[in-house]
This record gives C-alpha cells, structure tokens and sequence, in this order.
C-alpha cells in the first residue's frame, strides 16, 4: 500500500531522527545505551494492511502479547538486536474458535452456595494472516498465547 503524504513526512523525520542519533551517540562515547531502545512499534489499520506487513517483511513471527484475556496479536521482524512490532487487535486478524466448554466448581461464600459455572474454551486461528494465499493453517490453542 503507498504511504500517505503525512506518513511519508513522518518516515522522513523518523530516519532523520535515527541519523542524528547514531550520530550523537558516536561522539559521545561516554553515553550508555538507553533502556529502551530494541522495538519499534507499528499499528496497521486493516487486515490487509497486516497481511501485506507480513509478506513485505517477511520471513516474520506470528506472537500472541499475552495471557487469555489479552486481546493484542502481532508480529515481528528481527533486525539485529531491534525488532520492528506490527500490532492489531487480535479479533481484527484472528478467527475465535469455540473448542468446547469446561466446568469449573466455584467454593461456597458466605451467604452464596458453592456452585458450578461453565467457561468457553476455544484456540485462535490467526495463520491465515502469515500465508500466502491466505488459508488457515494450523490453529493455535489460546492457552499458548505468551
């Protein structure tokens, strides 16, 4: 996808700013590296934007960002000890698939007996974004989401 005018100005300014930088940091060789200078973060804004992401810069990393209830997805391309981070919700990429359900008994409180409840259980179908001709390959369990 060809960038807008603004994203074009900003890429400009974003490699400027990252020549300077290098630039500075090797005059002043006293200047440890900062904290946080390994990822750089990027935010398409439509499936196809992340599947043309993906196979732009490819090969790349499928992640999950979190536990369960963390609903990001991303992927990433390693360039030397940076990583470019292209993230989106996950329910925006992924397909939710319902796998069964599973019983959890909840202990008695007070005043409210101990009682049974139901959770969904499901996995992620999220390869399609990764393939070239956009099939699903296999699913990933959402209990493996890191």
């Amino acid at each position: 996808m060809p960038l807008t005018k603004y994203q074009e100005d900003e890429r400009i300014r974003w490699l400027d700013s990252l020549r300077a930088m290098i630039e500075y940091a090797e005059a002043h060789p006293e200047m440890p590296a900062p904290a946080c200078w390994d990822m750089a973060s990027f935010f398409p804004k439509t499936r196809e934007e992340m599947a043309e992401v993906a196979r732009y810069h490819a090969p790349v990393e499928k992640v999950f960002s979190g536990p369960l209830e963390d609903d990001w997805f991303y992927i990433r391309k390693k360039i030397g000890g940076i990583q470019l981070r292209f993230n989106m919700r996950r329910g925006e990429v992924c397909t939710k698939v319902p796998t069964g359900v599973k019983k959890l008994t909840v202990p008695a409180e007070p005043a409210k007996p101990a009682r049974e409840i139901e959770i969904e259980q499901y996995e992620w179908r999220c390869d399609a974004i990764l393939a070239p001709s956009g099939e699903d390959a296999t699913p990933v369990p959402a209990e493996h989401a890191i």
